[in-house]
């Protein structure tokens, strides 16, 4: 009837070596995050012997007992105010459930609208290895870090040697011990056997391409193989990536590009929590990464100290205040390995007009050139704007611009933890929004799958990437991009925490890397013209790159509800 849930904490522990968890209380429904029980106890777990484990001290009633013994010397004698519940009543509608509530939105019982491939698939994959409108992308499942992409090329030239997620942390707060102790580094659960299996014609569209992963993990107690772990679609955004329309009887004239993106995609299930990761590559060089942030809450049992902690979402449920952060590697290759970390500083300028005797107030940018690592590192700040390049000083435009890709991000937050503070030391990587490095082989991660327990030494200490300030002009970089939100949970939030809204992005944008715009190359181009430039409303010319023709297709019908009827392996396991 319950479940034992244990948050693991570092605040309290002053000597070297100690490991100690609060470990709380939940009814074994669905979902059991959202059910925790008034009882909570800390464990010194610091022996590899659980036999040596012992409870230190126990949190009932709003009130903390120094020793298992004295809280039940309390609570025999009645000494105590006794918290009493219900065991949740197994009911379609009951607030946790991810069962369907009446009535529904609409009365028309009709499906929604599905993209369909009126040619056929225009990516290809051999391998591990995909191909789409000029991008080639090589990918692979870590048991610890999960998902990554590699050798990522436009036009047959690399762009990208690696692009990985690196580290989730979530840190919460509240009243309770066990709720402002959950500072959790996800790695630990090791991210490769997070992946399982996606639901098509939900978590990616019915005609996505599915790819089953095979990891070896103690975890798993060996080889095991992931389902449908990962998939690959072409999308339609619907919306242009580019468009104009000129007005004029001599000029008249409309050319667009519908935005048609290819999109890896993996999901990652922490217990609760569950992140939708995509890699998205746009028809003109810009690659997009993006987070989206679903599933369930964590929660205490609530008590009227919490109000500032979070929210209060049900009688006796609090859920907390929590900081999501998320790190990613890009080694970014920008025409070779001879790279430069750039910042174009956007200021204000206020002088005198040299076109009449007015003082006039604008906004002019510098070129900044970032020589060695702790120079390197980007925290934001609203009052100084910047663009943040890698360039390639060798090669150059006609007129004499560095090929560059920009870095520009959507959804950052400020780690608010002090520097020494609890596992903040294996964190280091929060403290910045881009931190960029010289590449080195024994540099190749940013975090380890001991982050939640090591931080009197952690293991990977990214402080010291930067602590040599090794020289960073014309040489192999990497960029370690950190984005972020607050969560401040709400009623909305139940009983699942909804991706709309709570989406994080980078992109990497060519920036003087081509000639012009790549997708000017693009089948999907549309160009229309007048017949007559004089009388441009009798009649036009429509050009199409991919000589389309509009027709009428009946898609498929979806079989995924008859196969799961019978064999339910991918999504289950």
């Amino acid at each position: 009837m319950f479940k034992i849930l244990h948050d693991t904490y570092f605040q309290w522990i002053s000597t070297r070596g100690k490991r100690k968890a609060w470990f709380w209380f939940a009814y074994d429904v669905e979902f059991f995050t959202l059910h925790p029980v008034d009882f909570q106890f800390l464990v010194d777990m610091t022996s590899s012997q659980s036999s040596d484990w012992s409870i230190e001290q126990i949190w009932y009633a709003n009130k903390l007992f120094p020793s298992l013994e004295n809280f039940l010397d309390e609570y025999k004698c009645g000494n105590i105010n006794k918290t009493r519940l219900e065991f949740p009543k197994e009911a379609t509608n009951l607030y946790s459930s991810l069962n369907t509530r009446q009535p529904p939105l609409s009365p028309l019982k009709r499906r929604a609208p599905i993209q369909i491939e009126p040619d056929g698939r225009r990516f290809s994959t051999a391998g591990n290895t995909v191909a789409y409108m000029g991008w080639k992308i090589r990918h692979r499942m870590s048991p610890t870090n999960g998902f990554q992409l590699f050798d990522i090329s436009f036009d047959n030239e690399m762009v990208v040697y690696e692009m990985s997620l690196q580290e989730v942390i979530v840190i919460y707060s509240g009243y309770t011990p066990s709720a402002r102790m959950l500072h959790y580094a996800d790695g630990a659960g090791l991210f490769g056997t997070r992946h399982r299996g996606l639901l098509p014609g939900t978590d990616c569209p019915d005609n996505a391409k599915f790819f089953d992963v095979h990891l070896y993990s103690s975890n798993e107690n060996g080889k095991r193989t992931y389902e449908n772990s990962v998939c690959i679609f072409e999308h339609n955004n619907n919306s242009p990536l580019r468009r104009h329309r000129a007005y004029g009887r001599s000029g008249a004239f409309y050319a667009g590009l519908l935005d048609s993106v290819l999109v890896i995609r993996t999901i990652m299930s922490v217990i609760n929590y569950d992140y939708v990761i995509d890699y998205i590559f746009h028809q003109n060089g810009i690659v997009e990464t993006k987070v989206s942030l679903t599933g369930y809450l964590s929660s205490s049992f609530y008590f009227t100290e919490e109000e500032h902690y979070g929210g209060h979402l049900q009688k006796h449920i609090q859920a907390g205040l929590h900081n999501h952060l998320f790190n990613f590697k890009v080694d970014l290759d920008v025409k070779g390995t001879a790279n430069r970390f750039e910042t174009l500083d956007i200021k204000p300028e206020f002088k005198q007009d040299p076109w009449n005797s007015r003082e006039h107030h604008q906004s002019k940018y510098e070129k900044h050139t970032r020589y060695n690592e702790q120079d390197a590192q980007y925290t934001y700040n609203f009052e100084t704007p910047k663009y943040l390049l890698i360039s390639n000083h060798n090669e150059s435009t006609a007129e004499g611009l560095s090929r560059s890709y920009r870095i520009k991000f959507s959804g950052i937050s400020k780690m608010q933890l002090p520097e020494d503070y609890g596992f903040a030391k294996s964190i280091s990587w929060s403290r910045h929004q881009v931190t960029v490095t010289k590449r080195k082989d024994e540099e190749d991660a940013s975090s380890s799958i001991f982050a939640m327990w090591d931080a009197n030494d952690p293991v990977v200490n990214f402080k010291n990437y930067s602590q040599d300030n090794e020289d960073i002009i014309d040489e192999d970089l990497v960029a370690w991009i950190t984005l972020g939100t607050q969560h401040i949970p709400h009623k909305e939030n139940i009983p699942n925490t909804l991706a709309a809204g709570s989406q994080l992005s980078f992109f990497l944008i060519p920036y003087n890397y081509f000639d012009e715009d790549p997708s000017m190359r693009s089948p999907d181009s549309v160009r229309i013209v007048p017949k007559d430039p004089k009388r441009p409303t009798e009649g036009a010319i429509v050009e199409r790159g991919s000589g389309y023709k509009r027709t009428v297709c009946i898609p498929t019908k979806s079989k995924i509800d008859e196969f799961l009827a019978t064999n339910s392996t991918f999504i289950f396991t």
